[in-house]
């Protein structure tokens, strides 16, 4: 094949390696979270386990978002490890399309190597590329669609923004930015008046379809009696603004932006995200999860390549042309290098909130050390302890996987607010459920659990107690008791 077709695909081809080995560091660290639900999702296509005591049916959770699921439905018929393979596959392709989608904008090699590399290596992008949650997946396909769009490959681009969707639903804020950018030709005098012209052509149609099946798979999941996400509160403004870019300091470069031709609809769509973000905090009160900015963080990586470049290349005297690019670089090595138990780096990086954001250092050690508590307790059940397990106060996802995967019958409840007497709790424990998991917390109820079958605990972590209450009988009264007493 000739060389010079061969080309132009050996960077994007070095980005994906890259992005691919860096995320497979990952691969055997601790599922995270709601990784445990998407894996049920994934392999039973929301099909509730029958040894779930009163389990809720789940098929609208797999209808929410039907094609992350479908995507990683090959590998969870085989097992959690191969899941997540699936999905650093599919993730890594986020680095290499930033890189073609800041050349079709007009960027050159070195805007998109920077632009791909960061979103390659960043350890908040490789750390949301190993946890299989939707976010990376979607911003992946998005940037893609993105990039057929700019070589006038519509139905490829319109399919693939669509796509996105339907692995996380926020890809439409994305696309309604991306159509009102195009319908919007320019904005400028018409004679004595400023005028907004509008020019509609037919490749907008795709852009207003996708716009309207994204919402399909949620009428299903409606209809079967889903809700919608979002459910998290808390947050401030000024908080959201910084999480959105990864870094309140790349505000700056996204608002310049939009004065630069090659840099202006990557700035549109980055600060569109910003906008519905801090819409949804300011009028109901939502929170904005880490995970949720990692699409507008990948546009806003390319703004700030774009920009750079476009500085470096005017006619300003070196140290203006240069200043952009050195203040980049300057930032992403801070995030890079820098403790987040570090002050400085909290109120350098992110003034005015409290995120304290992890270095390469540690963003590895927390992913080798991370929610290993849970683990080694499912480790240390054996034999009859998985006939009947009882689980307290454990998150809810933990019961579809790996309880229900292992056990032949499964209860999950929680403390707080829970109906049930003493005498109740002690039955469950003592004499139907062969192994007790109970999550520690300050809850009344849960440290009366904790200090009324402390001689019963056949393994003690910091974070959870495998209680074996079979062989403790007799204890409702003196639960009874501590609970009392821990209500006060």
């Amino acid at each position: 094949m000739d060389r010079a077709r061969l080309r132009p695909w050996i960077a994007p081809v070095a980005l994906y390696a890259a992005a691919f080995l860096a995320r497979a560091f990952f691969l055997g660290s601790a599922p995270y979270g709601d990784e445990a639900h998407h894996y049920f999702i994934a392999r039973g296509f929301g099909t509730p386990p029958p040894n779930l005591l009163e389990g809720q049916d789940t098929h609208w959770l797999f209808w929410w978002r039907p094609l992350f699921s479908l995507l990683l439905a090959a590998g969870a018929h085989i097992s959690f490890t191969a899941f997540r393979l699936d999905y650093i596959l599919l993730s890594s392709l986020l680095a290499p399309g930033l890189y073609l989608w800041v050349r079709a904008r007009g960027g050159g090699r070195w805007a998109g190597g920077a632009a791909g590399l960061v979103a390659a290596l960043h350890p908040f992008f490789v750390i949301w590329g190993v946890r299989a949650f939707p976010d990376e997946l979607m911003a992946a396909l998005f940037v893609l669609g993105l990039v057929a769009w700019e070589h006038r490959r519509v139905w490829l681009g319109a399919g693939l923004l669509l796509a996105a969707t339907w692995v996380k639903e926020v890809a439409l804020v994305g696309i309604a930015a991306l159509l009102a950018a195009e319908l919007v030709e320019r904005f400028g005098r018409d004679g004595a008046a400023w005028a907004l012209r509008l020019q509609p052509r037919a490749r907008h149609l795709l852009l207003v379809g996708a716009l309207a099946f994204a919402w399909a798979p949620h009428w299903v999941a409606n209809s079967m009696g889903g809700r919608a996400p979002g459910w998290s509160r808390g947050g401030t403004l000024v908080s959201t603004l910084d999480g959105t870019f990864t870094t309140m300091w790349f505000v700056p470069f996204v608002l310049v932006g939009l004065f630069v031709p090659r840099a202006r609809r990557p700035a549109l769509l980055a600060l569109a995200f910003a906008g519905f973000y801090l819409a949804y905090n300011a009028a109901l009160g939502g929170a904005t999860e880490l995970w949720y900015n990692i699409l507008p963080a990948a546009l806003a990586t390319a703004v700030v390549a774009l920009v750079c470049e476009q500085m470096a290349r005017s006619a300003a005297p070196a140290l203006r042309r240069m200043a952009p690019t050195a203040l980049a670089v300057v930032l992403v090595a801070a995030q890079l290098l820098l403790p987040g138990t570090s002050d400085l780096k909290m109120e350098a990086l992110h003034p005015g909130t409290t995120t304290r954001e992890l270095s390469v250092a540690e963003a590895i050690d927390l992913e080798q050390t991370r929610d290993r508590d849970l683990w080694t307790l499912v480790e240390a059940a054996h034999g009859t302890d998985w006939h009947a397990v009882f689980l307290v106060d454990v998150p809810w996802f933990f019961a579809y996987w790996p309880f229900s995967e292992r056990a032949d019958v499964v209860g999950s409840y929680f403390t707080k607010d829970n109906p049930a007497s003493a005498a109740q709790w002690a039955a469950v424990i003592e004499t139907i459920a062969n192994m007790t998991v109970l999550k520690r917390t300050d809850g009344p109820l849960n440290l009366a659990l904790q200090e009324t079958y402390a001689s019963c605990v056949g393994l003690a972590t910091p974070e959870y107690l495998l209680i074996r209450g079979m062989g403790c009988k007799g204890n409702a009264t003196a639960l009874d008791a501590a609970w009392a007493r821990h209500k006060v």
